[in-house]
């Protein structure tokens, strides 16, 4: 059985769910170059995005932007 995913290519949202405990799949890239992160998804996932749209969402400023610096590192890496 497949394991359902889901994508997403907001750099803040990414940055969000892995400060919140989730892991990177896989990152892809659309024509434009433009980076798209791969989780897997749980019944929270959709919750928490809908959270972080909303201000809602509450993780730790200082590991939020630890984890923005690795995946922007990660993505201008494919470079």
């Amino acid at each position: 059985m497949k394991q359902e995913t889901i994508k997403v290519h907001d750099l803040g949202i990414a940055a969000a769910l892995v400060t919140l405990g989730y892991v990177v799949q896989k990152i892809t890239y659309s024509e434009g170059h433009r980076a798209h992160f791969e989780f897997k998804k749980t019944t929270w996932t959709e919750q928490l995005i809908d959270q972080y749209w909303s201000i809602g969402l509450r993780v730790d400023a200082r590991q939020l932007f630890e984890n923005t610096k690795t995946l922007k590192s990660r993505i201008y890496a494919h470079k």
